[in-house]
C-alpha cells in the first residue's frame, strides 16, 4: 500500500493550502501523530479487512469519500477494479478528488439516503463518518443493501462517542457541539447497531484505532457486515 507520507506529498502538490486547512475530509490526516494514529490507522484496518473478507473485488465504492484519499489507496491496491467515490460535496471538491486519484477513478455527487446507483452494483462498500449524521438511518441502510451485491462486504465506521472522546473534543482547538453526532432518528451507537442488525449480518466488530481499551478508549467502531442476513 502507498504510504501516508507519499500520499500527503502528492496531496500537497495538488491542493491549495486553503482546502488543507479546513477541518474534515482531509485536514485530520495532516495533524502530526494524531493523523497517523486515528486516520491513517483506520485506512490500514479497512484495507486488511477487505483483503480478508472480499476476494478480488471487481467493484468498490467509498461513500462519503471527501477528497478521495481512500479511493486513491484502493486504486493503488486494486488497479483493475472499478473504484468509485461518492460524496455530497460540490463539483470543486470532487475535481480535486479526481486529481488525487490521478483521474483513474469515478466520482459521483450524491446522498446516501437516495443513491444515484443501480442495484447490486458493488462487491464492497466502505462508509466512514457518515451514518451518524443522516436524518433517516433506515432509509440509508436500505440503500446500502440495495446497491451491494449478493453476499457483498460492507464496512461501516461510526464514532463511539465515549466519555474520553467527548472530553478530548471539548478541550481541543476544534470544538464541536456536544450533539454533533447522532442528532436525528438514531441517538447513539447502541441504537445504530440494533438497527443495523435488521438489514445486514454483522460478522465482526473492530475497535479503531486500538485493539485494546474497547469503546471507552477507541475513537471509532468498525462494523464488518455481509449483505445477506441468512
Amino acid at each position: 500500500m502507498i504510504s501516508m507520507k507519499q500520499l500527503r506529498k502528492e496531496i500537497l502538490e495538488i491542493m491549495p493550502p486553503s482546502f488543507i486547512k479546513k477541518w474534515g475530509a482531509i485536514h485530520p490526516y495532516f495533524v502530526p501523530i494524531y493523523g497517523d494514529i486515528v486516520y491513517g490507522k483506520r485506512l490500514k484496518i479497512c484495507m486488511r479487512l477487505i483483503e480478508k473478507y472480499a476476494s478480488n473485488p471487481k467493484s468498490i465504492i467509498d461513500i462519503g469519500c471527501g477528497f478521495g484519499l481512500f479511493v486513491r489507496l484502493l486504486k493503488y491496491r486494486y488497479p483493475t477494479s472499478n473504484i468509485v467515490g461518492l460524496d455530497l460535496r460540490d463539483y470543486t471538491h470532487l475535481t480535486y478528488a479526481r486529481k488525487i486519484s490521478k483521474n483513474k477513478c469515478t466520482f459521483i455527487q450524491g446522498d446516501v439516503e437516495q443513491l444515484p446507483i443501480k442495484s447490486n452494483k458493488f462487491d464492497v462498500i466502505i462508509i466512514t463518518d457518515v451514518l451518524e449524521h443522516v436524518s433517516n438511518t433506515t432509509r440509508s441502510l436500505k440503500e446500502l443493501r440495495r446497491i451491494l451485491t449478493k453476499n457483498g462486504l460492507l464496512l461501516i465506521l461510526v464514532p463511539t462517542e465515549s466519555i474520553l472522546l467527548k472530553l478530548g473534543r471539548s478541550i481541543s482547538y476544534h470544538k464541536l457541539d456536544s450533539d454533533y453526532h447522532w442528532t436525528h432518528d438514531i441517538k447513539n451507537i447502541k441504537q445504530f447497531e440494533n438497527e443495523l442488525k435488521h438489514h445486514f449480518k454483522i460478522i465482526k466488530k473492530v475497535q479503531v484505532p486500538f485493539k485494546i481499551g474497547g469503546p471507552l478508549l477507541n475513537y471509532d467502531t468498525l462494523f464488518v457486515c455481509r449483505g445477506q442476513l441468512y
